[in-house]
C-alpha cells in the first residue's frame, strides 16, 4: 500500500515533490478513506496540472521504482536526472 511518495532529481523533478495518500480533516465522502488504527488514507488521488507540469513524469518515476523494487537498479538509471542543472548528474 502506498502512504506517500518523494522524487527529487529525476526528469523534471529538481527539488523533492511528494505525493501523499493521507486522508485530510474532511467529512464529505468519508466512504472514499480507508480507516485503520493508527492511519486515514484516501483510497484513490487525482494528479491535476498544467500542460508540461510534470504529470507523465510522476507516472515515470513511480514506474521506475516500482520497477526497481521487483527487477533490481534498471540499466541506464543514471540518465534520468534533472538534466537542466549538470551538478544534479552526481547526486542521488
Amino acid at each position: 500500500m502506498l502512504i506517500q511518495f518523494s522524487v527529487s532529481n529525476f526528469l523534471s523533478f529538481d527539488e523533492t515533490e511528494t505525493l501523499s495518500m493521507i486522508a485530510g480533516k474532511a467529512r464529505k465522502n468519508i466512504d472514499r478513506i480507508y480507516k485503520s488504527k493508527k492511519i486515514k488514507l484516501t483510497k484513490c488521488e487525482v494528479i491535476l496540472g498544467a500542460n508540461a507540469s510534470g504529470k507523465s513524469n510522476l507516472v515515470s518515476a513511480l514506474q521506475f521504482i516500482q520497477q526497481m523494487i521487483v527487477e533490481g537498479l534498471p540499466l541506464g538509471f543514471s540518465n534520468k536526472y534533472f538534466r537542466l542543472k549538470p551538478e544534479n548528474k552526481n547526486l542521488p
